[in-house]
């Protein structure tokens, strides 16, 4: 063999490669049996060449040209292979779904039934007719998205009021935490006129608080079970299982009940330790009890610091002069005269 016909059959073997490998790039396989197929869109946005083609989820071929119709730019040509699949009807349908949630397109070959093979199966060259198919419609399934609305739509309603009307758990439960904190805003100002000498009573207080935070601390493992309900059922709603998702749905939504029970529980345990606090509060100020003529009677108060002083005073005179209050005699030996100090504490 000269050296011409190997460089000859050596650049035919690059042209085959580089044939087949453009091919490959687009998603073609030149050695497969293949039809080429062509349909119609309005609007195809981010479907491109090697786009996939499926047929029941199954990948069957690629998108090879995306074009707009040179005589209507209104309409976009799109060109396609299906290979290695026979049995395809000539009025199947081409349908544009969406194949995630952060984009991409496929094209999706509907049909009812194969084809009998008497004229009626696709060849190459033909024209499909086409659709396009929402991105919650690609997830769900065109037939069951509206069954699920509808089950939703009465589970939310049943929960945020009802048919008739009548107020929800929702709404009487934010208008009790409405009357807590407007009690909370009264109570704290009184509160701030007698902590210095209540500690006892804003003991009391500060417990039931904690009483209170740990009943809500307590509620929020229901809290947390209803949003693992919740992915869940968003994770459900991406497998289009749509009877899990309702069950699952079903059960967040009890979950939520029972969440609403427990705060009522507490908040009507909160107003009743409110009002013991503001009737504590308001006896204070009126002078009834110990505590009120304390705080109240400043006369009691300055009795009480003098005697306090002088009791001081009795008690360091009895330190430094014992002999001025005990008189004591062994062998009947007369005790000395009390000398008074030159400096008394008392004159001080």
């Amino acid at each position: 063999m000269n050296k011409e016909v190997k460089i000859g059959a050596l650049v035919l073997i690059v042209a085959v490669a580089m044939i087949w490998g453009y091919n490959f790039l687009k998603g073609q396989d030149i050695f497969s049996r293949s039809l080429n197929l062509e349909t119609n869109y309005a609007f195809v946005d981010q479907l491109s060449p090697s786009s996939p083609v499926l047929i029941n989820g199954v990948k069957v071929g690629n998108v090879t040209a995306v074009d707009l119709d040179q005589n209507n730019v209104n309409n976009v040509v799109v060109k396609f292979t299906i290979e290695n699949v026979g049995h395809i009807p000539k009025n199947a349908v081409a349908a544009l779904t969406s194949t995630g949630l952060m984009g991409g397109k496929a094209l999706t070959i509907e049909f009812d039934k194969p084809c009998s093979g008497n004229g009626d199966c696709l060849e190459d060259g033909d024209k499909l007719q086409s659709k396009s198919v929402s991105l919650i419609n690609s997830m769900l399934g065109e037939n069951t998205l509206d069954g699920y609305m509808e089950t939703a739509q009465d589970k939310i309603q049943n929960m945020f009021g009802g048919e008739d009307g009548g107020e929800s758990d929702f709404n009487a439960m934010f208008e009790d935490l409405q009357a807590t904190i407007a009690s909370l805003n009264e109570i704290t100002q009184k509160l701030n006129v007698v902590l210095a000498s209540s500690t006892y009573d804003v003991k009391n207080v500060t417990k039931n608080l904690s009483s209170l935070s740990n009943t809500l601390a307590s509620s929020s493992g229901q809290i947390t079970d209803i949003l693992a309900n919740v992915e869940e059922v968003t994770v459900d709603l991406k497998n289009a299982n749509i009877a899990q998702i309702v069950e699952s749905a079903n059960s967040a939504l009890s979950s939520t009940n029972a969440v609403v029970d427990d705060l009522k529980g507490t908040i009507a345990t909160t107003n009743q330790t409110m009002a013991k606090v503001n009737d504590l509060v308001t006896k204070v100020e009126s002078g009834q009890g110990s505590l009120g003529k304390l705080v109240n009677d400043e006369e009691l108060y300055k009795e009480l610091e003098n005697t306090s002083e002088e009791i001081g005073l009795l008690l360091q005179d009895l330190r430094l002069n014992p002999k001025r209050y005990i008189n004591v005699s062994v062998f009947g030996k007369k005790q000395k005269d009390y000398t008074l100090p030159e400096e008394d504490p008392a004159n001080n």
